[in-house]
């Protein structure tokens, strides 16, 4: 999708399979789920922003290569395949993001955490790059999440 907007506000977006890129203004989920199952989805510019409902990946894979995926309310999960961070940033102000399994990977530009909470029950957390920023909210890590680094 290029240039336009897509508002999710309940009911649910399903996304199997191929590549799916979106680039430039802004995309809001405020009720509802997206759910990636396969294939890969790509936020190159602009904005995604969580302001409730969930945006689930049970598989595939979520590249953030520039712009700004911001969390408010609601939840992001990781149930499966990859959550990966090369530019832009990953912001937390608000709702949950839980890694379960699955891999957050942390190569380029910034996770930050102003606000809710980021929880690691399984899969793992690896930082490779970019910047970890803890400004607010809540960690958690259970026993079963891994924290790597190559640093």
């Amino acid at each position: 999708m290029r240039g336009r907007e897509l508002r999710l506000e309940g009911g649910e977006l399903r996304l199997e399979g191929r590549e799916r890129r979106l680039e430039g203004r802004e995309r809001r989920l405020e009720g509802g789920e997206l759910r990636l199952e396969g294939g890969e989805l790509r936020l190159e510019a602009g904005e995604l922003r969580l302001e409730g409902g969930e945006l689930r990946l049970e598989g595939g894979e979520l590249r953030l290569e520039g712009g700004e995926l911001r969390l408010e309310a609601g939840e992001l999960r990781l149930e499966g395949g990859e959550l990966r961070l090369e530019g832009g940033e990953l912001r937390l102000e608000g709702g949950e993001l839980r890694l379960e399994a699955g891999e957050l990977r942390l190569e380029g530009g910034e996770l930050r955490l102003e606000g809710g909470e980021l929880r690691l029950e399984g899969g793992e957390l690896r930082l490779e790059g970019g910047e970890l920023r803890l400004e607010g909210g809540e960690l958690r890590r259970s026993f079963r999440g891994i924290i790597g680094s190559s640093k």
